[in-house]
C-alpha cells in the first residue's frame, strides 16, 4: 500500500488510524435518509417498493406534488433526488449540504447528531476554566 505523506511525517492513512471519529463514509451509510428528509420535508409516502417520495424540501420549488425520492441506489447506499425542477441527486451528506447551504465539516455535524454518535470528549469544545475558590488562610 503506498502512502501518502504529508507535512510534518504523517500519511494520510496513519492519520486515519489516529483519527477518534468513524469514517465519514461510515457515517453516511449508517444514517436513515427517509427520516432525515422527512426532518426536512415532512412525512412521506411510500411509492412501492423501496421508495419513498417528500415534497421537495427546496424552498425555491413549489412542489405541489410529491416529487423528491428516497432510494437505494446499486452500490446499496440510500440516494435522493429531485425528480422535478431542482434536479438535486446524492446520500445524505450532500442532502444536508444542499439544504442547508452548508460545507462538509457542517453537515458532517448534522450527521453526527442527527445518528446520535457523539464526539469524542477530546474533540469537543473547551469547557471554560473554573475559577479557583479563595482560601482563607
Amino acid at each position: 500500500m503506498q502512502t501518502i505523506h504529508q507535512p510534518g511525517g504523517m500519511s494520510k492513512h496513519a492519520a486515519s488510524i489516529l483519527s477518534p471519529l468513524p469514517p465519514l463514509s461510515d457515517l453516511v451509510a449508517s444514517v436513515d435518509l427517509s427520516a432525515l428528509v422527512e426532518k426536512y420535508a415532512g412525512a412521506s409516502k411510500r411509492n412501492g417498493g423501496s421508495r419513498y417520495l417528500f415534497r421537495c424540501p427546496n424552498p425555491a420549488h413549489a412542489d405541489n406534488s410529491p416529487s423528491f425520492s428516497v432510494f437505494t441506489g446499486r452500490n446499496g447506499v440510500q440516494q435522493c433526488g429531485c425528480l422535478s425542477q431542482c434536479g438535486h441527486i446524492g446520500d445524505a451528506l450532500n442532502f444536508v449540504k444542499w439544504v442547508r447551504n452548508c460545507d462538509t465539516k457542517e453537515a458532517a455535524e448534522e450527521l453526527r447528531g442527527f445518528s446520535g454518535v457523539a464526539l469524542p470528549r477530546t474533540l469537543e469544545a473547551p469547557r471554560a476554566p473554573r475559577k479557583l475558590r479563595a482560601t482563607q488562610p
